[in-house]
């Protein structure tokens, strides 16, 4: 059923018709955005039955981004869970990563046998600290060719404000993916490709301690010289954590997300 699957989504020339969406975030709320834009329909799940209520009626999410106005034309928000996952084909993980064990824990394992999978999520997953996709992965049984990842670099409030910025969309299914990646880019958005899930994936939690470190080193007022200084040598740092967990190359993989440093 994947390879079909995906065999169809090559051969639709609209690329993303509709897609369900996990979460009710900021992040998820500028994804929404940038699909819909593109034309895209979107199912969205969110917990909060007054988050619901406003996007459907008011085209707001007041939680976040709430001076963003979205095109509730193209968008179906519930908060049952099984009612969304059930509306498409492509399903959209953008919820906090301690959170994803609940959520998973609510759907059937083989609920996801028949869908393409992108997550969205910085961080690691329960006590075995499993990156989203390796989680997804053992818990579904999802095959490497129905996974992707979005990546940065990227802010929320710079998608809602049609600020030019980059996205990465990582994985094995080249093919596949290039086709999804037109559903998120437009004139302020470049999506790029990478096949080294795991190296990216890695690079965006890294990214995080840097840009912590970035932040300290700001604040102590230290200079532009020290902190090229001080990103190279994470980058080193980056380069020997990736061979050590057997992904790709840490000058690659950085590129989607070094920009959030500072």
């Amino acid at each position: 059923m994947v390879k079909t699957f995906c065999f169809c989504l090559l051969k639709n020339p609209n690329n993303l018709n509709e897609i369900s969406v996990i979460g009710g975030g900021s992040w998820a709320t500028a994804l929404v955005k940038i699909l819909t834009e593109n034309g895209s329909f979107v199912h969205w799940y969110m917990r909060r039955s007054g988050q619901v209520r406003a996007i459907n009626e008011d085209a707001v999410n007041p939680d976040y981004l709430s001076f963003l106005k979205l095109d509730n034309t193209k968008i179906h928000a519930s908060d049952q869970l099984d009612e969304i996952l059930a509306r498409s084909k492509v399903i959209l993980f953008v919820v906090p990563s301690a959170q994803l064990p609940g959520v998973c824990a609510a759907i059937p394992k083989g609920g996801l046998a028949e869908k393409f999978v992108l997550t969205a999520i910085k961080g690691t997953v329960g006590p075995d600290n499993l990156l989203p996709s390796a989680y997804l992965s053992s818990y579904f049984g999802l095959k490497n060719s129905q996974q992707a990842m979005i990546a940065g670099p990227c802010h929320a409030e710079e998608i809602a404000r049609n600020k030019k910025t980059y996205m990465t969309l990582c994985g094995p299914n080249e093919p596949v993916i290039r086709k999804i990646a037109k559903g998120f880019a437009s004139t302020y958005m470049q999506v790029n490709y990478s096949a080294d899930m795991l190296g990216v994936e890695y690079a965006a939690i890294y990214k995080n301690v840097v840009g912590i470190v970035c932040g300290m080193a700001e604040g102590l007022h230290y200079g532009d010289n020290f902190m090229a200084v001080l990103v190279s040598n994470a980058i080193d740092e980056l380069q020997q954590l990736l061979q050590a967990v057997g992904a790709g190359n840490a000058r690659l993989v950085a590129q989607p997300i070094w920009g959030t440093c500072w």
